[in-house]
């Protein structure tokens, strides 16, 4: 092969790979991406809400006891 020829292949081989590369690089720049979504958990829950009773929602109003006097302390003679 003469050097010219040598010499011509070589520079026409690198331009084409640099090419190739470039071609694959804004290839990959100009695909759009899908937009990666943020899951957000607040609360899970599988139990059943406890349910109020009724004595919770009604007060009885109930009638005050006396208070309790204090029988007196008698000591014992001996």
């Amino acid at each position: 092969m003469k050097a010219s020829h040598f010499f011509a292949a070589s520079l026409g081989t690198l331009f084409l790979h640099v090419m190739i590369a470039y071609a694959l690089f804004m290839g990959s720049m100009m695909i759009p991406k899908p937009v990666i979504r943020e899951f957000v958990v607040t609360q899970v829950s599988f139990l059943d809400e406890p349910k109020p009773t009724p004595a919770a929602e009604e007060i009885k109003h109930e009638v005050p006891l006396e208070p309790v006097k204090p029988e007196p302390i008698v000591e014992k003679k001996t």
